[in-house]
C-alpha cells in the first residue's frame, strides 16, 4: 500500500474480475421500445399545473388576504373549514 495517504488506481484489463459485465446497452430503437420511450418528443404536451386554474388560485389568495386584513371571524372560519376539507380530500 502506498504511504502518505495516496492511493494508486489501475485500470482493469480484459479478463480481470468482472470487466465483462460492463457492456453498453443497445439504443432504444434497436430494442423496439415505443416512440414515447425512445427519447423523441411526444405529440401532446403534458402540463403539471393547468394554466387555466391559475386565475382561480389568484382570486382565492386575494380573498384570503382580504379576509385576514378585515379580520372577519366568519370569513376566517370559512377559509379554515374549506382548507381543511381540501386537505382531507387530497390526503
Amino acid at each position: 500500500m502506498p504511504t502518505g495517504g495516496e492511493m494508486k488506481w489501475e485500470l482493469a484489463k480484459e479478463g480481470d474480475g468482472m470487466t465483462h459485465i460492463s457492456e453498453q446497452a443497445p439504443p432504444a430503437r434497436a430494442v423496439g421500445l415505443p416512440v414515447a420511450l425512445s427519447g423523441e418528443p411526444a405529440g401532446r404536451e403534458f402540463q403539471v399545473v393547468p394554466l387555466r386554474g391559475l386565475p382561480v388560485v389568484g382570486l382565492v389568495l386575494v380573498g384570503l388576504i382580504l379576509t385576514v386584513a378585515t379580520n372577519r371571524l366568519w370569513a376566517i372560519d370559512a377559509f379554515h373549514v374549506i382548507g381543511g376539507a381540501m386537505w382531507t380530500a387530497l390526503d
